[in-house]
Order: C-alpha cells, then sequence, then structure tokens
C-alpha cells in the first residue's frame, strides 16, 4: 500500500482598507499527517501601515510527533504585563535586548556581569571584579 497523508485547515481573516491606511488579522489552523509524522499548527496575525509606517506581528502555537511543542512570537517587541500591577510591564523584549523589573533566579550561569553605569564589572569567567570611579 502507498503512505497516507491527510491535511485538515481552518482559516478566518479579517481586512480594512481606508485612506487612513490598512489592517487585516488571520487565524489559521492546520492539522497534518504525512509518512514522516503528523504536525498541528495554529497561528495568529496581524499587520497595521499607513503611508508611512508598518508594523506586523504573529504567534505560532505548533506541536509535532517528534515530541516537540513550542510557541514562536514574532514581533517588533515583546511586552508581558501584571495586571495586579495595574498593567505595569514586567518583562520586554526590544531591539535584542530582554528586560526584567524583578528576577527571582535560583541559579545564574553567566560570564560577565556589567553595572548599568559602567562603573562595576565581574568577570566569573576570570574571577575578577573591577569598580571605576
Amino acid at each position: 500500500g502507498g503512505a497516507i497523508s491527510a491535511l485538515s485547515e481552518s482559516l478566518t481573516a479579517v481586512s480594512v482598507k481606508t485612506d487612513k491606511g490598512t489592517a487585516s488579522g488571520r487565524l489559521r489552523a492546520t492539522a497534518a499527517s504525512t509518512p514522516s509524522g503528523v504536525t498541528a499548527r495554529v497561528g495568529l496575525s496581524v499587520a497595521a501601515s499607513d503611508s508611512d509606517n508598518a508594523a506586523s506581528a504573529a504567534m505560532f502555537l505548533q506541536a509535532t510527533s517528534g515530541g516537540v511543542g513550542e510557541i514562536l512570537i514574532n514581533a517588533s517587541r515583546l511586552r508581558m504585563v501584571d495586571s495586579n500591577l495595574n498593567g505595569q510591564v514586567v518583562f520586554a523584549v526590544e531591539d535584542g535586548v530582554t528586560r526584567l523589573n524583578i528576577a527571582n533566579i535560583g541559579t545564574v550561569n553567566a560570564g560577565v556581569l556589567n553595572s548599568l553605569n559602567g562603573k562595576m564589572t565581574i568577570n566569573l569567567n576570570l574571577g575578577t571584579i573591577t569598580i571605576r570611579s
């Protein structure tokens, strides 16, 4: 017998275009079975643009029969807020930098710690502490 493959897909999309610009949103879910395994994926994406600027963001939830479940986020800025703190941003990723307001970490593996003002450096690999005035 030949290999059996199957695909199921659902797509919901909305969009608008006016003299102010364009905006769209999509929700897509797929489930696939191929000879190499099965995969389920849900994608949520948004985009907005005007004559000067454009922005988009997307999030994907994916699971495979290979034992991998993952969440992928593609955005120019990622923020998590705490509703108990009046929406205060407690975690952010922007321009390749991750920021945390408070971190309670059991173990840290690092090479170098630098103070924000540049006055102190702890090189954990070399075992040195440098303090500048």
